[in-house]
């Protein structure tokens, strides 16, 4: 199959608009000489991503592999070739805050928990960025942590379904982030002690109780 069939046929299955299609196939066109070989169904893939990227539409690359055929690992390969090949494209990192509007509609949580994820992101963006490798994996642990200290009734399997991510994924980076907090606010009462009873303390005491 061509490239621009298989690029039309896998945005329809998307629902993806027609400009996506149009810059997708130009993508293509601009790296056709990357397609030759094995992998050609990642390589349409990757083009679409990357148009998807380019126009701030919140797609992963487990999206393009459930729905175009082919393994994960081959879409980031071919995306992975395209870029080096093609320093043009610039791709801005993608906010997480996209993704957590989407796992909100899949999960059953509270507004509470909807509210305190939003305001971590906003307030504690410096913080929320040491957790996980893609926003993907950083909206659904912090969603998580929230949802847990809110009491919600989901798992983290539930998370990790909605998210299409592994459950040890979702774990590990909840744990860190947890860490990440808990160490913040031991840090802020170490400071408060220190202002009102003039107490000076060594910096390792902030980590003393863990």
């Amino acid at each position: 199959m061509k490239s621009v069939d298989n690029i039309a046929l896998i945005c329809d299955k998307m629902v993806l608009p027609e400009f996506i299609k149009f810059d997708a196939c130009m993508i293509s066109d601009e790296n056709k000489m990357l397609r030759k070989g094995g992998g050609k169904d990642g390589f349409d893939n990757a083009c679409i991503y990357i148009a998807c990227r380019l126009k701030n539409i919140p797609r992963t690359f487990a999206d393009f592999a459930n729905t175009g055929n082919c393994r994960k690992l081959d879409v980031t390969k071919k995306y992975n070739k395209i870029m080096q090949n093609n320093y043009a494209y610039k791709v801005d990192v993608q906010n997480p805050l996209i993704f957590v509007d989407q796992l909100v509609s899949r999960c059953n949580v509270s507004a509470k928990t909807i509210k305190d994820t939003r305001d971590a992101f906003l307030n504690k963006s410096d913080l929320c960025s040491m957790v996980g490798q893609n926003p993907m994996i950083r909206a659904g642990a912090i969603l998580y942590f929230y949802a847990h200290e809110n009491n919600d009734p989901i798992t983290q399997r539930d998370m990790a379904y909605a998210s299409d991510l592994a459950e040890v994924s979702i774990r590990n980076n909840y744990k860190k982030y947890k860490h990440i907090i808990h160490r913040k606010m031991f840090s802020k009462e170490d400071t408060l002690d220190t202002e009102i009873y003039g107490m000076k303390k060594p910096v390792d005491s902030v980590y003393a109780r863990f």
